[in-house]
Order: C-alpha cells, then structure tokens, then sequence
C-alpha cells in the first residue's frame, strides 16, 4: 500500500501587469512557498487577499501546488 506525506505547499499568483506592444496580455507570476503545512485552501485565498492590496494589479489566477513524498 502507498503512503504519501506532505514535503511542500507553494501558492502560485498569476496578475496582469499591461500589454505588449503587440496588444497581448503580459501576466507576472508571483510564488510563496515554505507555507505552513496545514494552511487551508481558505487561508491561501486570504493570503493572496494580502498579497493583492499590497500589489497595484488585481490578481487573476491562484493555484496551489503540493510536493507530496510517496513509498510503500
């Protein structure tokens, strides 16, 4: 039977920051990593709240992405 253990959760934040001179949307990407490992889907979103009054562009994606350690 596998057995998976949480190493890592990082918070991914996508924002636009304007337009190429090509008129295509240029988007920023900003990571937090070192979370605390039992942060709720609902603290990264007020997390990224924080994040979003402190920047000047609002954020358009949050994605959330785990490192996971698995063996038998």
């Amino acid at each position: 039977m596998a057995n998976s253990v949480l190493l890592d959760t990082t918070m991914v934040m996508k924002y636009k920051i304007g337009v190429d001179t090509k008129g295509n949307d240029v988007y920023k990407t900003q990571r937090a990593s070192e979370l605390n490992l039992l942060a709720t889907d609902e603290n990264l979103l007020d997390l990224s709240e924080i994040v979003e009054s402190i920047i000047e562009y609002p954020i358009s994606l949050v994605t959330k992405q785990e490192t996971h350690l698995l063996s038998r």
